[in-house]
């Protein structure tokens, strides 16, 4: 019986270390996408897996960023002209509401575009670094590509 149990603590504690090194086939379509030629003989490599898995979550990353950013660039930019409009509208208001709500409208616009601009810049920093990982992939088919033409091109 504690043999049985011991066999199942093994097998649970071996399967649990195991690393995922298949990617499904959308994983390849991005990949080829960012112009990186997914090859069989990355998934026999743990490092070239984790790099590929690395150019994917990067990328995924600067996505979600740059989608934050452009929201909120958005809405600031809203706010600005909102608030504008406001104000000239609201020029001979008695009670003086208008210029109130003009400027809180004015300033949650200057507030989403200062905060827009540091989203766009970690977008870009996290391209950078996505940019590096893939040209060392990129290189490769690259270099493999240049070989294919030579070698067509000597037949020919």
């Amino acid at each position: 019986m504690k043999l049985k149990i011991k066999a199942i603590y093994l097998f649970l504690i071996i399967g649990a270390m195991t690393y995922s090194q298949e990617f499904k086939e959308r994983h390849i379509k991005k990949l080829e996408n960012l112009g990186i030629q997914y090859k069989t003989e990355y998934s026999f490599s743990q490092q070239a897996t984790k790099d590929l898995h690395q150019v994917l979550h990067y990328d995924y990353k600067r996505r979600a960023k740059n989608t934050v950013g452009t929201s909120l660039f958005t809405l600031g930019i809203g706010g600005l002209i909102g608030g504008m409009l406001m104000s000239k509208k609201n020029q001979y208001d008695r009670h003086g509401f208008g210029s109130i709500a003009a400027g809180g409208s004015f300033l949650v616009g200057a507030a989403g575009i200062g905060t827009s601009i540091p989203i766009f810049i970690s977008a870009g920093k996290t391209r950078k670094k996505r940019d590096q990982l893939k040209l060392i992939y990129q290189q490769d088919s690259i270099y493999n590509t240049s070989i294919q033409q030579a070698k067509f091109l000597s037949e020919n």
